[in-house]
């Protein structure tokens, strides 16, 4: 019985959920904060999310003043509880890591291209990390499964809640965006929004191709032994379509990506431990290497079968399965060629791996020599052609195959990085420049003017490679575009950095972060921030060259490179210590020409091997500790 004071269950209750959803519109303005308008899908589920706190609390006090029994009060009080918990722990597990810089909006545009590739461009995306043996996506009316509840006991609902389409996506943070797994994330997780968009176990005609005769005498997990004939069908049914939608979407992923998907999933499959006994949600690895195997085809290049080769032996079960998962390996290996076939209708691009092969290996070259290839591919007869994704991410596969020295992983996501530039660019009506060789250019002049400057960016030995080049050498120089990545300074109690310390880290004082195309960077009076070129840069043995600030920036009040020397050998973007010496702030947007690159002879140097910042695709941190005579210092000044 309640006692006096009103402190019995109800008002426990009461007070318990008023103060979490106080805690939870906190935690959500503390998270809304710090994102710029210009993620615009991430700020408009955080704006929805902030009307559910108040919401709820509007509703708890209705509920409160209609009724003095305190069995009906707990009842009522005890599901929004256990409402409120569910919520919170969406937005845990989707938005609270929605403004961490390494997932960035540039990600989110990637996805968003996939969906309208489909016809699907009506979802608003957010992505966030989450475990680390599972991508998630959860998609449709989210705004529904939010408020529910509150819909019968509170009319009407907050305006913003509209109904608006989401689509979330939950990805481990190493494979996440990683260039190896974009099949998993792009092809594969994209896909389970369009089988249910496009009702593809329909198409597939699972109810025709199932025998509901047999599967009355088969017990499932769903259904023991002890079930009816009835019960037994339905259950195994039920696991068909969970199926089903699994392997619609790895032939997807194939359909999109070619022998690039069957080594990510794997991959990716083998690595979570995946490979093991079927469930009632998963169709077992075998089975679906065997299908991605047969869905990819045969392959004629060596270089590509080393993508599939390894896996070929994983295609009988390791295992006794028991009847069930027998009868559905069965049912899907027979109707293989119609899961290939539904996702033929679907309104997407099919990439034909045999045709794009040169370019693919030509592509996998480049990487292995520490190059992230080029958004353009010229042909044997002359014509130009963008390089397409799939055609980057099946290259970096096969130099990782081939056992790559180099940052594989970094430089194909690089290709990647200037491939999308690349297609904006041209989007919005910018040229492709096309160097031409000259005979005539002085060729004992110290510095390189635009003639040989040219004549080397086409050499075939010796070249100097500037990646993605959007605009032709002028004079001696040639101008370098600001990139999306930046190293930013932070607060911190820290009272100094000492370089040399072995404990310190730069990572203590600053912070990464990736910007997409579309949004800006606002650079303040007397603020040091480390940006990069978008250009990826090799230079060869007998060239060097000084990055200089562009005069039309540098009357701003700009300077962009502290660190002017280029060496010969160089491989990477260049980092550019980006410095506001004006008094007012300077807003910079990705791809800005706000550098020279000027290039000079230097004579025949040596190849020092690979330097501390070896094939960098962004800003780098500062590696001062790791110079060689580091610890001579340390001792010094220890005595």
């Amino acid at each position: 019985m309640p006692a006096a004071g009103g402190t019995g269950t109800p008002d426990e209750l009461r007070r318990g959920i008023e103060f979490r959803a106080d805690a939870l519109a906190d935690l959500l303005k503390r998270l809304r904060g710090p994102v710029p308008e210009s993620r615009a899908s991430l700020n408009l589920a955080l704006a929805l999310l902030e009307q559910f706190p108040p919401a709820l609390t509007t509703v708890v006090s209705r509920e409160w003043d209609r009724t003095t029994d305190d069995k009906l009060r707990n009842d009522v009080l005890g599901l929004l509880l256990r409402h409120l918990n569910f919520v919170a722990s969406f937005i845990e597990s989707y938005f609270s890591h929605g403004t961490r810089p390494e997932l960035s909006e540039a990600l989110v545009q990637e996805i968003a291209c996939e969906l309208e590739a489909l016809g699907l461009s009506e979802y608003q995306i957010v992505a966030s990390h989450g475990r680390a043996d599972n991508f998630e996506t959860v998609y449709g009316d989210v705004e529904a499964a939010l408020f529910a509840p509150l819909k019968a006991l509170m009319d009407p609902l907050p305006p913003d809640v509209s109904g608006k389409l989401w689509a979330l996506f939950q990805m481990p943070r190493i494979e996440g965006a990683g260039i190896f797994w974009r099949p998993v994330l792009l092809g594969h997780e994209v896909a389970h929004i369009a089988v249910t968009r496009f009702d593809g176990i329909a198409a597939f005609d699972l109810a025709s191709r199932f025998d509901f005769t047999a599967s009355a005498t088969i017990a499932s997990p769903l259904a023991p032994p002890a079930s009816s004939g009835m019960d037994k069908t339905k259950a195994l049914y039920e696991i068909a379509q969970a199926w089903t939608k699994e392997l619609l979407c790895d032939a997807h992923a194939v359909f999109r990506f070619g022998p690039a998907a069957v080594a990510s999933l794997a991959d990716y499959h083998e690595a979570i431990g995946a490979m093991g006994r079927p469930s009632p949600t998963h169709p077992p690895g075998f089975l679906r290497i065997r299908l991605l195997l047969d869905f990819v085809g045969a392959l004629t290049s060596p270089r590509l079968k080393a993508l599939v080769d390894p896996w070929a032996s994983r295609v009988a079960p390791p295992f006794a399965m028991d009847p069930w998962a027998n009868a559905l390996v069965n049912l899907f290996w027979q109707h293989r060629d119609a899961l290939m076939e539904v996702c033929a209708t679907w309104p997407t691009f099919r990439y034909e791996h045999q045709v794009r092969e040169p370019v693919v290996l030509g592509l996998a070259d480049l990487l292995l020599a520490g190059i992230p290839g080029h958004p353009t591919i010229t042909d044997v007869d002359g014509s130009t052609s963008a390089a397409l994704d799939a055609d980057i991410v099946n290259a970096a596969w096969v130099a990782r195959a081939e056992d790559a020295e180099v940052p594989i992983a970094n430089l194909g996501m690089k290709a990647i990085e200037s491939l999308e530039f690349t297609r904006r660019w041209v989007r919005n009506g910018g040229p492709l420049p096309f160097p031409q060789e000259s005979d005539d250019e002085d060729m004992t002049a110290a510095v390189l003017a635009e003639r040989e400057l040219s004549t080397r960016l086409l050499a075939t030995e010796n070249a100097l490679v500037v990646t993605p080049l959007l605009q032709l050498p002028k004079g001696a120089a040639i101008d370098l575009r600001l990139g999306n990545r930046f190293i930013v300074f932070r607060r911190t109690m820290i009272e100094a950095f000492d370089p040399l310390a072995s404990g310190s880290d730069p990572r203590a004082i600053q912070l990464d972060i990736e910007l997409a195309w579309t949004e800006r960077f606002v650079l303040h009076p007397n603020e040091l921030v480390l940006g990069a070129t978008l250009e990826y840069l090799v230079l060869p043995e007998d060239l060097s060259a000084q990055v200089i600030t562009r005069s039309s920036y540098g009357r701003l009040g700009l300077l962009s490179a502290t660190a002017v020397q280029v060496h010969p050998h160089f491989h990477g973007c260049l980092t550019l210590e980006l410095v506001n010496l004006g008094t007012i702030p300077i807003s910079l947007t990705p791809g800005e020409r706000i550098a020279q690159l000027v290039v000079s002879r230097s004579g025949c140097v040596p190849d020092p091997g690979r330097d501390k910042y070896y094939c960098a695709i962004g800003p780098e941190f500062s590696k001062v500790r790791d110079d060689h005579e580091s610890d001579v210092l340390r001792r010094l000044r220890d005595e």
